[in-house]
């Protein structure tokens, strides 16, 4: 009699947590932003924007950690600048039965419900990310055919308003140069510092469709050459992530020439969710009548990517071999100090061009796939259940 006493005392002290638990504060007071939570008696929504972690699984994890057992169904509705980019949908009992090594991964991720691009509406956020600014310290490599290896300073601002509008502006500052090792001047003079892209993005994700449209409008450069451009940029993610087609194309006019140019390029993505690798593929015009293809590797690690690149520039006749090298070094704790106005954060996986060159204009900047930097693709989440079991 005892044993039964206990027992129901207990699962009444469980259910009195799960009553009295405030999902929106809780939210809040971790440090995510856009907060919205809804809850009825069969399904308990939590929509939030997360700059607190650095991958998506990771805040999903810690989220799931935090909160009492619960017999409603979770939906997690996952932010990008405002936009629901992802729907993840469970049962808390799922959830525990797998941390608890009851079932398998495998067995997990069977029972989870994703959906891209989920249409939801939303009236009024809680601690709302409008304005809000990350400055991101972030070094950049590149080889040149000619000029050898350079190491360049390149950090960069990113300004979020809400509803898919951004704001991003990066500069580039040389470093070390493999012929003139860190003499400043020499640098400077043969890899001028410049801004490197000054422009605003709108990003339009297809309501319950995997297809996002991004439109951008703004400056790029590298020293030698200065455009204006207005871009498009399209998306469509097949097979949960497995492939992705891109489209990207716009108008360009050159500063230093007086000139308008068209850029055109389509390529392929394929993620390799159980070895993360990804692989990249293109070929089209790009900016000042330099045309080409590219191939790029990158592997994903828990913290870190590694990238390498391989261009064919041909411009004016003369064709030209390039090699680009990209990383990402996750530098700090996790969570991170809360989202504020302003911060100052660690490096992260920067996409945004294709290659770099020594002058004649040939840089390339059309392409910044924040589902892949933020791991934000159904395929990537299903191969990495595991980093769930991180924060019981």
């Amino acid at each position: 009699m005892k044993k039964i006493f206990l027992a129901l005392s207990f699962l009444f002290i469980i259910e009195n947590k799960a009553l009295s638990f405030n999902y929106k504060n809780f939210l809040l007071e971790s440090g995510f932003e856009n907060v919205y939570v809804k809850e009825d008696k069969e399904e308990i929504i939590l929509s939030y924007e997360n700059r607190t972690f650095l991958y998506e699984i990771n805040a999903l994890g810690y989220i799931l950690s935090k909160i009492p057992n619960t017999d409603k169904k979770v939906s997690f509705y996952i932010q990008s600048n405002g936009n629901q980019i992802l729907a993840l949908k469970l049962y808390y009992k799922d959830y525990i039965d797998f941390i608890n090594n009851k079932i398998t991964q495998e067995e997990f991720s069977s029972k989870l419900e994703m959906e891209q691009n989920p249409k939801i509406i939303i009236n009024k956020f809680e601690n709302n990310l409008f304005l809000h600014t990350d400055l991101v310290i972030s070094p950049s490599y590149y080889f040149f055919q000619k000029e050898g290896p350079t190491i360049y300073f390149s950090p960069y601002v990113n300004i979020l308003f809400n509803n898919g509008f951004s704001f991003s502006s990066r500069y580039s500052f040389p470093i070390y140069n493999i012929v003139n090792s860190f003499d400043l001047e020499k640098n400077l003079k043969q890899f001028p510092a410049t801004f490197l892209y000054n422009y605003f993005d709108y990003s339009i994700p297809i309501d319950n469709l995997p297809l996002w449209i991004t439109l951008r409008a703004g400056h790029n450069g590298n020293g030698f050459s200065n455009n204006l451009l207005i871009s498009n940029d399209i998306k469509y993610n097949l097979l949960d992530g497995w492939f992705n087609l891109n489209l990207s194309s716009g108008l360009i006019y050159n500063i230093n020439t007086n000139k308008t140019d068209f850029h055109f390029t389509p390529y392929g993505q394929f993620y390799w969710g159980n070895l993360d690798l990804v692989l990249e593929s293109g070929a089209g015009k790009f900016l000042n009548n330099d045309y080409g293809f590219w191939g790029r590797i990158t592997r994903q690690f828990d913290f870190s990517d590694i990238g390498f690149s391989l261009y064919r520039v041909i411009n004016q006749g003369k064709g030209e071999w390039r090699f680009n090298f990209e990383y990402n070094i996750a530098i700090g704790t996790e969570p991170s100090p809360k989202a504020s106005n302003f911060r100052i954060i660690y490096p992260r996986f920067h996409k945004g061009f294709l290659y770099a060159g020594s002058g004649g204009g040939n840089s390339v900047s059309f392409y910044s796939n924040e589902l892949f930097i933020k791991r934000l693709y159904p395929e990537y989440i299903k191969t990495h259940l595991y980093f769930f079991k991180k924060y019981k």
